[in-house]
C-alpha cells in the first residue's frame, strides 16, 4: 500500500522542477533560472493565481515545493505560510526566499511548516489557500481539502490546480512527472473535480482546462525550445483551444460560504 512517506521519499529525491535551472543548485542564478523557466512552460499560472491581488492578504500555499510561487506571492505584497512534506522542498525555498529578501535587508512575511495537510490544520484563517499540483499526489485529498476549508475565512477562495484525466498527455499515456515513478498520481474529469471540492463544503466552483506540452523533449532537455509535431504546424489560436479540450491541468475556483460558523 502506497503511504503518504513514499510521496515525502520521492520529492525528497528530486523536488519539483529543481532541474529548471543549470546554474549550482542553492544559487541565486539558478533561483532566477528557475523562475523564468517555470512562468515560460507554464504561464497560465500567473493568470490564475493573480498575484498582485493578494497584497497585504494571508494565503496558505499547500505544497508549495522549492517555492516559486510564494516567491510571487512575496514580491506582490502578500503575507504566506507555505507548507510541504518535502523537507528537501523546503530548505530550498527558504534558501531561495533568503537571498531574495538579504538583499532587499528585510525580513520575508512568509512561515515555513513541514506537515501534511491531511493531518494538520494550519493555525488562523486565510483570504487564499493555493494549491497548484500537489493533492493529486496524496493518499486522501478529500481530507486535504476538508482540512483547507476549515482553515479559509468565510467568503475567502481556493485556488487549486488538478491533473486532468481526459488530457492529451493522459490518454498518450505520457509520464507524469520529470522523475519516472512516483507513487501517487490521481487525475480527474472535471465533474469528479467539482464533486471533491464541492464535498468539502466549497461553493461557486469554476473550473477551466489548459496547458499541453509542446516541446521536443531532447531539445527541452538542453534548456532549448523547439515545438514538436504536430503543435509546431497549429497557430497558437489553435494550440489554445485544444489546450481547453484536451490540457493537462484543471484550474479550479471556488469559494467558503460566507454563512459558514467556525
Amino acid at each position: 500500500m502506497v503511504t503518504i512517506e513514499d510521496v515525502k521519499a520521492f520529492w525528497d529525491r528530486r523536488p519539483c522542477n529543481v532541474k529548471h535551472g543549470f546554474a549550482p543548485v542553492g544559487s541565486s542564478d539558478w533561483s532566477r533560472q528557475v523562475t523564468q523557466r517555470k512562468y515560460f512552460v507554464e504561464p497560465h499560472i500567473k493568470e490564475f493565481a493573480e498575484f498582485s491581488s493578494w497584497r497585504g492578504k494571508r494565503v496558505l500555499d499547500v505544497g508549495c515545493g522549492i517555492g516559486t510561487d510564494v516567491l510571487e506571492f512575496l514580491r506582490a505584497g502578500a503575507l504566506v505560510d507555505a507548507m510541504d512534506i518535502s523537507v528537501e522542498s523546503l530548505k530550498l525555498a527558504a534558501q531561495r526566499i533568503n537571498h531574495e529578501f538579504y538583499l532587499k535587508s528585510t525580513k520575508p512575511p512568509v512561515n515555513f511548516y513541514l506537515a501534511n495537510i491531511e493531518e494538520w490544520t494550519p493555525e488562523g484563517k486565510y483570504d487564499l489557500i493555493y494549491s497548484f499540483g500537489a493533492l493529486h499526489h496524496t493518499p486522501n485529498p478529500a481530507a486535504a481539502l476538508e482540512n483547507m476549508y476549515r482553515a479559509l475565512k468565510p467568503g475567502g477562495e481556493l485556488k487549486l490546480m488538478l491533473y486532468a484525466k481526459y488530457s492529451w498527455k493522459n490518454l498518450t499515456r505520457q509520464q507524469p512527472e520529470a522523475q519516472a515513478g512516483c507513487p501517487i498520481v490521481k487525475k480527474y474529469s472535471k465533474i469528479e473535480a467539482e464533486m471533491l471540492v464541492r464535498d468539502a463544503g466549497f461553493c461557486g466552483v469554476r473550473i477551466a482546462k489548459t496547458h499541453i506540452f509542446p516541446w521536443e523533449l531532447k531539445a527541452y532537455l538542453d534548456y532549448r525550445y523547439v515545438k514538436a509535431y504536430p503543435w509546431r504546424l497549429m497557430s497558437p489560436a489553435v494550440f489554445h483551444r485544444l489546450e481547453k479540450l484536451l490540457g493537462w491541468h484543471l484550474l479550479i475556483s471556488a469559494t467558503k460560504p460566507l454563512g459558514w460558523k467556525s
